[in-house]
């Protein structure tokens, strides 16, 4: 049998040591603004059928107002519109 597991973590120096040498790290760069405003209309649009200009809205208002870079805070976001 196969098995992978994959694990994320902001802070990957909070980790101990015997337990990120089990994992082969990854280091990607943050989301540029438009890299985060296009997954987040993609993701809205696909999930809960927002328009390009709510979705966009959203992620101007999470990334400027909020000062978040968190995909799920524009989810949280668009279940109360």
């Amino acid at each position: 049998m196969n098995l992978s597991i994959f694990a994320t973590s902001n802070e990957v120096e909070r980790l101990s040591a015997p337990l990120r040498s089990r994992f082969m790290e990854l280091h990607l760069e943050e989301y540029t603004y438009d890299e985060f405003s296009e997954i987040v209309r993609r993701l809205l649009n696909k999930r809960y059928r927002l328009d390009s200009t709510i979705s966009e809205k959203i992620s101007h208002e999470v990334w400027y107002t909020m000062k978040s870079k968190d995909v799920r805070d524009a989810i949280r976001i668009s279940k109360l519109v």
